[in-house]
């Protein structure tokens, strides 16, 4: 990912640790939100599902347990949306992900075990 302020024209390259990369057969699908308290989030397609730290200027992983740092949640992406409630859903090989984000925090729900979800069907 690059950080690119066009005001200044500073560049910046954020990558995911070298020890954090995950090597599935296939890639994931690119992820790249904001949530609503202005975090924004990113799943590289060889990495985990991060937030932009802009105080730090650096990429910290989503962790499934704020007590272990070896908890990071890396997820093979199929597809993902938001909801009208600023949920993200995300389908996965392992199954369907809602990712609720409150302030200075955020709940990660498995929805349904071992199940490979292909779509999501949406009403516009």
């Amino acid at each position: 990912m690059i950080r690119y302020n066009p005001s200044t024209e500073e560049m910046q390259h954020l990558f995911t640790p070298a020890d954090e990369v995950i090597r599935y057969e296939r890639k994931n699908k690119n992820v790249i939100f904001e949530d609503r308290q202005h975090t924004l989030w990113v799943l590289p397609p060889e990495g985990n599902l991060s937030y932009y730290d802009r105080e730090n200027k650096e990429l910290k992983p989503m962790l499934k347990d704020s007590n272990n740092p070896k908890s990071v949640f890396s997820p093979l992406v199929r597809f993902y949306t938001l909801d009208n409630q600023g949920n993200c859903w995300l389908t996965s090989t392992r199954g369907i992900y809602k990712l609720s984000f409150f302030p200075h925090t955020y709940n990660l729900v498995h929805i349904d075990n071992g199940f490979e979800t292909r779509a999501f069907f949406m009403r516009q």
